[in-house]
């Protein structure tokens, strides 16, 4: 690990700091409008250390302290399980990066992050990911590889004012999570890569957040008249600068979301009204994905994701090796590859991998014996690939962009639409 200064130490939190480190986060990442103090990371650092949270507990935080016993540096790792061209994978999540003024350019996050990393391998976490500042993460092995939802904003001037006499809603309660768990995967195969919600999340999010913690929210169960259930909504408790965030919307029958949509968006649009306290609600954000039929069907305004997600894979072949189902899949679908036998020779100028197929199904995943790159059947940096393997970029997009990413003939580059084609993100992450 990292040296850190003289008398520093490197630990897990202890359940009585919860808060002290809810304190020290509210000022590290207070934005400028919060006046030097964030109810929203206050409140949302308690909860995390309450021990409820499905995917934290009290020992996911780490710390440095300094010599006088005070926190100078801290971080959490969220465990998740995020789903990827149909296979659901470990994934380990890390937030609340932030470290005292005082104590900045010592080195105490790079510390913290080669220690969140060994812990996370240790869970079987096969991807890390995080957000955050421009750059920064990119000394700690991690690249932008996987796009954050895509949103859509509608003004509430474009929205009906009544719901009609279609739709009613109420609070989910605790006999209805089985419905929303269900109802909620199917929705999330509209895209190819999403954050798995485990009935238990959704049993959190119920009601155990804090009324401060800015990702909070709300599920209401959709009736008709008769108290059938035909669908659910999620959105944020309180409105966010005039917008009111949806994080799910979803119909039982999907065949009734042309007649619904309208209906759905006035219910929506009058439950931020009720929530806007001192604000005035201006939008719906539509925080669902580009495939969403409610997007597609409300006419609102696509917006561009401001960021990406920082990823970090530290084992290929193993994510690779995960992934197998979803690649004897794509093949077993491809006229022209379904009976293929060979090998493809991955390069990532660092390391490289042979993958094996015999009759169209992957038989071996194999370090490659270093040869020269020009020698492989395609050749990229490491971050291309890792796009590559999500979906993020496909292989003509990364041969546009990068001079590195090398194809060896065009029978690879089919094969690599095949097997790694581009698909959407729309991840809601657990926090």
């Amino acid at each position: 690990m990292s040296p850190l200064p003289p008398s520093f130490t490197l630990r897990s939190a202890r359940p009585n700091e919860g808060d002290a480190l809810a304190a020290f986060n509210a000022a590290a990442h207070a934005l400028p409008a919060d006046d030097g103090w964030s109810e929203h990371i206050h409140d949302w650092t308690l909860d995390l250390m309450s021990g409820q949270h499905p995917g934290c507990r009290v020992d996911d935080f780490l710390v440095v302290e300094d010599p006088a016993g005070g926190i100078a540096s801290t971080l959490v790792l969220l465990d998740q399980r995020w789903r990827v061209a149909g296979v659901t994978l470990p994934v380990g999540r890390i937030e609340l990066v932030g470290t005292a003024p005082a104590h900045r350019r010592q080195g105490l996050v790079r510390a913290l992050m080669e220690e969140v990393h060994r812990r996370s391998a240790a869970r079987g976490h096969l991807l890390q990911v995080i957000s955050g500042k421009p750059w920064f993460y990119r000394q700690f092995g991690y690249e932008y590889a996987l796009a954050k939802t895509s949103s859509a904003s509608l003004p509430v001037g474009a929205i009906a004012t009544s719901p009609g006499d279609q739709l009613n809603v109420r609070p989910a309660r605790e006999s209805d999570l089985d419905f929303i768990t269900d109802l909620a995967e199917v929705g999330a195969a509209r895209d190819g890569v999403t954050c798995v919600r485990s009935r238990e999340q959704w049993g959190y999010d119920l009601d155990t957040p804090r009324p401060g913690n800015g990702h909070a929210i709300e599920v209401g169960v959709l009736e008709r008249h008769d108290s059938a259930s035909i669908g659910f909504v999620a959105h944020h408790r309180r409105l966010h600068d005039g917008r009111l965030l949806i994080r799910a919307v979803e119909l039982v029958d999907p065949s009734r979301w042309p007649s619904l949509s309208d209906p759905l968006l006035a219910v929506l649009a009058a439950r931020g009204r009720e929530r806007a306290g001192a604000q005035t609600l201006e939008q719906l954000a539509l925080l669902l994905g580009g495939r969403h039929p409610i997007v597609a069907l409300s006419g609102a305004a696509a917006e561009l994701p401001s960021d990406e997600w920082y990823v970090r894979i530290a084992d290929v072949a193993a994510l690779l090796e995960a992934l197998r189902p979803a690649l004897d899949r794509r093949t077993a679908g491809s006229d022209l590859f379904r009976a293929w036998s060979g090998r493809l020779e991955l390069d990532w100028h660092r390391g490289g991998l042979s993958v094996a197929w015999e009759d169209g199904r992957v038989t071996a995943i194999e370090p490659r014996v270093r040869v020269p790159s020009e020698e492989a059947d395609v050749a990229l940096p490491v971050g291309a690939l890792w796009m590559l393997l999500l979906g993020h970029r496909s292989i003509d997009e990364l041969e546009a962009c990068y001079p590195d990413c090398v194809v060896g003939n065009p029978s690879t580059r089919v094969q690599l639409r095949c097997l790694f084609p581009r698909q959407s993100a729309a991840v809601w992450s657990v926090l």
